[in-house]
């Protein structure tokens, strides 16, 4: 394929780029924050990097180095938003593409290192995972990086110390970012033994660097209990292979079957083309190889049960490699598919950001709507595991069981074996000595205000039903101060 000339190929990757930064960047404030995102508000808002450390370690179940980066944004700008909590995110997302395109033209050729950022730009779970206050975003581009120094250091058996330093400090900062990122560089390693055969000394020597750079983390690692991601094994492993390659194709939640159906179909014809592609072009058989070790790592870990804990976002580290690979094979069926497939892309994302029912559970706009009068009232949360969201938007503080006062039960919207939210059928109960006063909705939440009549009796969480996990609904009270953030 003949490549593009440099001014060109410039103009490109800026637009390639303007394209990263709007799909990210305006959104990054769009959701209410959801579980996860409130463990990371709680660490990053610590006073100390010390409180950040322990943080990550009683609460986490990945690496400090994205807690440690999002602190330092922390007290430089402040978290007073939902947007600046995730402007780390958005920062790495954004910058993924043009950080692609230098990684990976030296292995595919500019023309296909621009298919690459673009798809990268476009792709609706990268877009996901930017807009969200976790490390999935920040591991991509550590890992796009790594690439890149690998990409260098592959230029010659006598690249420079300077390289071979880049290499081992980029592929310790992925797995600081994220345990999944050593099948990353184990990959990287194995293509070091085959492509340069004359400095095995050195890759081992530089690779043992790494290992020392990264070795800090076993005490992490060990003070992380398995309960935070056991629930990842209990999953049937059949299922979630067909979700990670239904995630990477067109991310975590599409909002109609037939745009998830035809992004997967482009998705599969873009690789299949560029895998036969790389038997005739030797030097796309590096990212090739990458992401077959990348990805048969962690489920030869999963089939055997030795370790568990293969998940879609888990599995980013390799779509990097795919999108090189399916760029190089949608170029092959030419424009127009790859045109079609990053239409689906942006589309995709720009209708998830534009309609709540497929987005977080709104329960920043949920506290919003409370009404006035609801100020002093107590609060229960269906269902209990989004107590801490609530607290957060709510400004209150988990109350015992036993008390008294009038309630508002808001009962949160679900997306139970559909793709877009909508109210469930759980109803609060109404406890002895209560009636239902009043019922006001939000974005598929109910708010159903409960009124004491006559003197209140001790109200219990038993009292007021179950959610739809089974479970009874937490308890909240005002706290002085306490307000949405």
């Amino acid at each position: 394929m003949r490549e593009p000339s440099p001014r060109v190929t410039w103009a490109a990757l800026a637009v390639v780029t303007a394209a990263a930064v709007a799909l990210r960047l305006p959104y990054l404030g769009n959701q209410s924050l959801w579980y996860d995102e409130t463990f990371t508000r709680a660490i990053v808002t610590a006073p100390s990097i010390a409180d950040v450390w322990h943080g990550v370690k009683a609460t986490e179940g990945s690496p400090p180095l994205y807690y440690l980066l999002t602190w330092g944004w922390a007290k430089l700008f402040g978290i007073h938003s939902d947007a600046a909590l995730r402007a780390t995110s958005g920062i790495a997302g954004a910058a993924c593409a043009p950080v692609a395109f230098a990684a990976l033209r030296r292995f595919t050729g500019d023309r296909v290192a621009l298919a690459s950022a673009a798809l990268l730009a476009a792709s609706p779970m990268l877009v996901w995972y930017a807009l969200d206050a976790r490390a999935y975003s920040l591991l991509v581009l550590l890992s796009l990086l790594s690439f890149w120094t690998l990409a260098l250091v592959l230029e010659g058996p006598t690249a420079s110390r300077r390289r071979w330093l880049a290499w081992a400090l980029t592929a310790a900062a992925a797995v600081w970012t994220h345990y999944f990122a050593a099948f990353l560089v184990a990959a990287e390693v194995a293509v070091l033994l085959w492509r340069l055969p004359a400095a095995r000394r050195r890759t081992l020597g530089w690779s043992a660097l790494a290992a020392a750079l990264a070795a800090p983390l076993v005490a992490v690692l060990a003070a992380q209990t398995d309960a935070r991601t056991d629930h990842i094994g209990s999953l049937a492993l059949g299922s979630r292979l067909e979700q990670t390659g239904r995630q990477l194709a067109m991310g975590p939640n599409v909002p109609r079957a037939w745009l998830e159906a035809a992004g997967i179909v482009l998705a599969a014809a873009g690789l299949a083309a560029g895998a036969w592609a790389a038997r005739r072009e030797p030097r796309l058989r590096v990212p090739v190889a990458i992401a077959a070790i990348a990805v048969a790592l962690p489920l030869v870990l999963s089939v055997t049960d030795v370790e568990d804990r293969l998940l879609a976002r888990n599995m980013l580290i390799a779509l990097p490699c795919l999108a090189a690979l399916a760029a190089a094979g949608l170029l092959r069926l030419r424009a127009v598919p790859l045109a079609l497939f990053l239409a689906l892309g942006v589309a995709t994302s720009v209708w998830v950001e534009g309609d709540w029912r497929y987005q977080n559970a709104d329960w920043r706009g949920a506290a919003r709507a409370l009404p006035a009068r609801a100020e002093r009232d107590l609060i229960a949360v269906f269902p209990r595991l989004d107590r801490q969201v609530a607290q957060l938007y709510l400004g209150r503080t988990y109350a015992a069981d036993r008390i008294q006062g009038d309630v508002w039960a808001v009962v949160a919207p679900a997306r139970i074996d559909r793709r877009d939210l909508a109210p469930v059928r759980t109803e609060p109960a109404v406890p002895p000595g209560y009636v239902r006063a009043a019922t006001r909705t939000h974005r598929g939440f109910r708010l159903v205000e409960l009124r004491a009549v006559g003197p209140a009796a001790a109200l219990t969480q038993d009292a007021l039903g179950r959610d739809i996990l089974g479970e009874v609904p937490a308890l909240l009270v005002p706290q002085p101060g306490g307000g949405a953030p």
